[in-house]
Order: structure tokens, then sequence, then C-alpha cells
């Protein structure tokens, strides 16, 4: 019963914000994340979170790539 809840809320915040992301999951300074798709050919799929520059956008380092500015839509989850 409580899965399907989960599951239920999971679908429509999916539907509403169209994130495709856990509604839990917010992004926090110094934090390693998932990215959705890699920044280039050769960088990583993981970016640490240095700081938000405006409500959404992250100023974030990437492994093989360097300093990157980061929407919130290109971030999937936290990683440890």
């Amino acid at each position: 019963m409580i899965r399907s809840i989960e599951n239920a809320l999971f679908n429509h915040y999916q539907t509403s914000t169209g994130c495709g992301c856990p509604p839990a999951f917010v992004p926090q300074p110094y934090q390693w994340v998932q990215l959705r798709d890699p920044i280039s050919t050769y960088s990583f799929d993981q970016a640490y979170l240095l700081c938000e520059v405006t409500s959404g956008e992250w100023i974030a380092w990437v492994p093989n790539y360097g300093e990157a500015r980061l929407r919130r839509e290109q971030l999937l989850q936290a990683t440890d």
C-alpha cells in the first residue's frame, strides 16, 4: 500500500515538473551528483556542486572537463 502511494507521488512529481528525478533529491553545495548526460565525450557523468548561482543553476566541477554551469534538470541524484 505504501509503495503504491510512493509510486503515485513520484509519477505525479515527474509529470508536473518534467524533471524525472525523485522528489526527495535537493541539490546541495559540496555534493557529488549524477548527471543525466556527460557534458562532453571524455568528461565524467558526475559533478561536484560548488554553489547555486541562480534558482536552479549551479556552478560545478566535472572531472575531465573542469568548471561548468549546470541546470537543475541536468542533475539526476546525489552520489556517495
